[in-house]
């Protein structure tokens, strides 16, 4: 059920030592997004969160866990909420993950997803909030990443999506190597990662761009640059950039 669910997610992250320790952005203590469910009402939705304190360390930690019915839980892997975080960052920062909290923005390790995912995969949820407020998804039965030797490649495939016109943008960055700005792994001659300031598994380049820059309207609506934001190219093209992004798992 959704309590073993995230009771095995944060065991296995504690035992593989990614539980991740994520320092606020000038603070001197790290603080870290972390792992446990709390049983809700069969009546609610959402996200709840409590804090865990691993015995192999003195501060708490918590992964956000997504919970979208009583048997069905998803782990937290990314989120974008506003511009309070950098996502620009470099190859070190996204291998062993950063962030603010598991209720705000966060990148939660590739050396966690990998550890998750392989070799047998699992699902990945993409949810996404326009600026009008509509939610919408697009879902892919079997998500993984490759270890750190293999520059984290993505496979991925099953795509379903939860309204008409909600295109697969993730099909294009499959087989792909993650690249950071400091890491080139695309399959462009430029650096993609600096070109279109983010880090993703990017080819040459991009149909999505989740870790990308964060705008705010007008300029969300129509930003001036072209395919910088978050953007999700079907149906929304590369100047529209979403209110809200989170990979879910």
């Amino acid at each position: 059920d959704v309590l073993q669910c995230a009771a095995q997610a944060a065991k296995h992250l504690l035992a593989h030592q990614l539980l991740v320790f994520i320092p606020r952005d000038g603070a001197q203590q790290p603080q870290c997004i972390v792992a446990e469910l709390i049983r809700i009402p069969a009546n609610r939705s959402g996200a709840v969160c409590r804090r865990l304190t691993p015995h192999t360390h003195q501060s708490p930690c918590c992964i956000r866990v997504f919970v979208t019915s009583l048997s069905d839980c998803w782990i937290s892997i990314q989120r974008r909420v506003d511009n309070s975080t950098d996502f620009y960052r470099n190859w070190t920062e996204y291998a062993a993950g950063f962030g603010e909290g598991a209720h705000t923005n966060h990148w939660l390790s590739l050396r966690a997803v990998h550890s998750l995912t392989w070799p047998s995969g699992r699902a990945l949820r993409m949810r996404m909030r326009l600026w009008n407020g509509t939610e919408f998804w697009a879902d892919y039965s079997s998500f993984s990443v490759a270890s750190e030797a293999d520059k984290f490649r993505l496979s991925i495939s099953g795509f379903s999506a939860s309204h008409p016109g909600v295109g697969d943008c993730m099909a294009y960055h499959n087989g792909m190597k993650f690249s950071t700005h400091d890491k080139d792994n695309n399959a462009s001659r430029r650096n993609c990662a600096k070109r279109f300031r983010g880090s993703w598994w990017y080819s040459a380049c991009h149909r999505t761009n989740p870790n990308g820059l964060y705008f705010y309207p007008p300029a969300a609506l129509h930003t001036e640059e072209f395919a910088v934001g978050i953007n999700w190219y079907f149906p929304f093209g590369f100047l529209y950039s979403l209110k809200e992004i989170e990979m879910l798992i």
